[in-house]
Parts: C-alpha cells; structure tokens; sequence
C-alpha cells in the first residue's frame, strides 16, 4: 500500500531566475498541496532563504544566470552543513549534465515543461528516501502502543525514564531497557522488539555499533531509531548507512518522538 504524504507541511524554494518559470512551479506544487513554497530568482537570495528557514529541499534551474544549480547545491551544502535535496529544472539534459549531476550527488531532474505528477513523483522519492522527512510527513493513521514491544538502550537513567512515560502515553507498556549496546543485544534476543530507541555514545558498544552488529551479524531488520545530543554530518550518515528508520536530537518532545514511532512501526508491514 502506498504511504501517503502531508505535503501541506514541505517547505520548498523554488531557485528560478525567470520569473515566469516559478509561477508556473508555484501552481504545479499548489496542485498537489505543497504549501509552504519559497522563491528566489538568484542564488544570492537562495542562500538568504535557506539561512533564515528550515527548507526540505529545493527545485532548481541549472542556468541562473552567473551562477548553475551545481554551484548552488554545493554552497548550501557548505552554508548549512548538510545536503538539502535538489530537483534540477532544465531544457536540456545533456550528457555533460547528466555525468556533472551524478558527480555532485544530485538524482533528481525535470524537463520543462513540467507536470504537476512528475514533480510529485520526484517529491515521493526523496520523503521516501529520508526517514526523518518522512516520519514529519507521513498521515497518521490509529496505532495499537500497546501491542508493540520497544527497547530502549541508552546509558542515562533520566533519559530511559523520559523516553518510557512518553511512551506510556502513547499507550505503550510493553518496555524494556538497556544500558549499552552489548547489553541491548542479550536484551534483543529474549525480547524481540518490534522497535529500538537507541543513543549513539555508549560505552563498552555503542549505538551505532549496536547497530550494525544487528543488521550484519543477526540479519535483523528491525527498525531503530537514533536518539543522540550529537549533531555529526558524519554520525547521522553513519545511522542512515545502517538503515535506521529515524533520528532524534536530544532533548525531545513527545510529538517528536511519537510521529518517529509511528512512522517505523508503520514502515516495517
């Protein structure tokens, strides 16, 4: 079944220099229900956008005027840390383009003219490629807490009795606990969750550790997400390397956690 997605709460920009361009993808993601659109008509004032909010990704022209959509992705990658994904609008998808976009990293393309569907088949590929973006956006549906089994491994005893009350109001009671990755693993066995909550900085194993001895060594699947106060471009590539459904920055709140939840229990049928 497909998921379905509350486009309502993406932010895009749109990084267009022609501005009869953005008006036309302004309306074509009105049509689908995006919302919150921004536009720029040069990279300078994308830049300034991307500074000031939080954007989920951006539909960009390669040619905007001394400046390409490469050049941009880069930049904002440099300016805020991390890569925000990029749909590349353009006339012409050469092979120079093609062969420059899968050096920069870039998978996504549209030949104008767009449609409306084509650019929301882009937009389902990139939430369903990000397990964050797509827990925030996922439309939630009724979930039974109280039938799923949650393990929760992390070494502060503040942090595990945090994580189990808002749980419980959720209506999740079947909970264990902890205190490292080496003891997760025991616990994983007699208790076979259907889902982990697990902290990155543990000793003697720690989470990611944990992790990737779950998926290499035991084959499991099950979904984890990463609690952490670690806000690493390297650790957060290195969660999703392993598969994790979800990463929370420490402190959380409650709705956090819970659309997290909901959308890896969700995932895993």
């Amino acid at each position: 079944m497909a998921m379905k997605w509350n486009y309502a709460e993406l932010s895009v920009l749109i990084a267009e220099d022609e501005p009869y361009t953005r008006t036309i993808t302004r309306r074509l993601l009105q049509q689908i229900g995006v919302k919150r659109i921004a536009e720029a008509g040069s990279a300078e004032a994308a830049a300034e956008i991307v500074g000031k909010s939080d954007v989920d990704l951006v539909i960009c022209d390669i040619h905007m005027g001394s400046t390409d959509g490469y050049t941009l992705f880069e930049s904002l990658k440099a300016q805020i840390g991390r890569r925000i994904p990029f749909v590349m609008l353009t006339a012409d998808l050469g092979q120079a383009a093609k062969m420059r976009s899968e050096a920069a990293g870039v998978k996504f393309h549209l030949t104008k003219p767009v449609s409306a569907q084509q650019i929301k088949d882009c937009i389902d590929a990139i939430i369903a490629a990000d397990p964050d973006l797509a827990a925030r956006l996922r439309v939630s549906g009724k979930m039974d807490f109280g039938a799923k089994h949650i393990l929760l491994v992390d070494d502060e005893d503040v942090v595990r009795r945090t994580l189990r009350k808002m749980l419980a109001r959720f209506g999740a009671t079947n909970i264990a606990e902890a205190t490292d990755g080496k003891q997760a693993l025991d616990q994983f066995q007699r208790f076979k969750p259907d889902l982990v909550i697990c902290d990155v900085h543990m000793k003697p194993l720690g989470g990611l550790e944990f992790v990737a001895a779950l998926r290499e060594n035991l084959g499991e699947r099950t979904p984890v997400i990463i609690i952490t106060g670690d806000k690493s471009i390297d650790t957060v590539a290195e969660a999703r390397k392993n598969g994790v459904a979800g990463y929370l920055l420490k402190p959380m709140n409650a709705l956090d956690l819970r659309i997290r939840v909901e959308h890896a229990l969700s995932a895993r049928h």
